[in-house]
């Protein structure tokens, strides 16, 4: 589904010409609140989610009413000194009241949020395998994340495109988008062994960056897209696979592949301001003033993604629980 969208997304983007940028952001709306819908209505809420113990509205007014409760007690004894209440009448649960975080020294506040960011991340350490899967995406991922997004500007500085050059992204995407999910069903129906499958995906990929440090026609460009999509379909096919075969512990399978998830978000963030100050560096270098070199700075990047490739490889090598 993944790729589905995103195959939708390009084809129309190719029409961005057509439409325009307005009529693009309409569409993306649209699809977004559409799906929306249909999660929200389609989707049925498991019954316990509707009981006290899950509401925030009840936890929320339980709270309210045992701190009123707590503060009339209190004003109360102010007003008749001599009337002392039996404390102890008072259950346990109301006494979180007297010990508010805001009154946390801003020490004892870092060592709670430290405290906390140990515990999400212990997976990690604790279980080698895991923390493998999870670096193994990583690495890979940034290198997906740095083509994916450079794309467009690589076409427009360092193609010869017939086309504008957001409108060629889009068109030089599709061969990528298209063959992606029949490479993957392809390679799933020859190997069962997911780490040949990463290993066949890592080399592609790496070699369709090569590619990209020669290529300057749009028809070559298309073709390494086509390339780089047969290695990236299989590769999106096992990564799921990979981590459900290494999960630490199966009581907390939801909070384990959040944390695996965020191998995906985090080289979204960081992999284009990186990949950006070497290609702006670079570019500064190879001008015609320096080392004269077209598209250098491109190609130092092209150049990082096939080390981000090969890296995944060498690290998914290590994982000893998956064939």
């Amino acid at each position: 589904m993944n790729l589905a969208g995103s195959l939708l997304g390009a084809i129309v983007g190719s029409t961005s010409t057509i439409i325009g940028f307005v009529g693009l952001y309409i569409c993306m709306c649209v699809v977004l609140l559409a799906m929306t819908l249909v999660t929200v209505f389609s989707i049925p809420e498991p019954l316990e989610n509707f009981s006290d113990s899950h509401n925030i509205f009840t936890i929320s007014n339980t709270f309210n009413k045992r701190r009123e409760s707590h503060d009339f007690e209190g004003s109360q004894s102010l007003l008749n000194p001599h009337d002392q209440h039996d404390r102890t009448s008072i259950d346990d649960s109301s006494t979180f009241v007297d010990t508010p975080a805001r009154n946390m020294s801003l020490k004892q506040q870092i060592y709670n949020v430290g405290t906390l960011i140990a515990e999400v991340l212990s997976p990690l350490f604790k279980n080698r395998d895991f923390g493998l899967v999870f670096a193994s995406r990583l690495l890979f991922q940034l290198g997906i994340a740095t083509v994916q997004q450079f794309l467009q500007y690589w076409i427009s500085d360092c193609v010869d495109s017939p086309f504008p050059s957001a409108e060629a992204v889009s068109i030089a995407l599709l061969p990528l988008l298209i063959i992606s999910p029949i490479a993957a069903l392809f390679i799933s129906n020859i190997t069962s062994k997911n780490k040949s499958v990463a290993y066949l995906a890592a080399t592609l990929m790496a070699f369709s960056c090569v590619l990209m440090l020669f290529v300057h026609s749009f028809l070559a460009a298309c073709f390494v897209s086509l390339l780089f999509g047969i290695g990236y379909g299989p590769f999106l096919s096992v990564e799921f696979s990979m981590v459900l075969q290494v999960l630490p512990d199966t009581s907390s399978v939801g909070k384990d592949l959040s944390l695996w998830h965020s191998a995906l978000v985090l080289p979204q963030i960081f992999a284009t301001p990186i990949a950006g100050w070497f290609r702006d560096y670079f570019q500064w270098v190879g001008r015609p003033e320096g080392l004269n070199i077209t598209c250098l700075g491109y190609k130092f990047i092209y150049f990082v993604c096939i080390g981000y490739f090969v890296g995944g490889a060498v690290v998914t090598r290590l994982i000893k629980s998956i064939v």
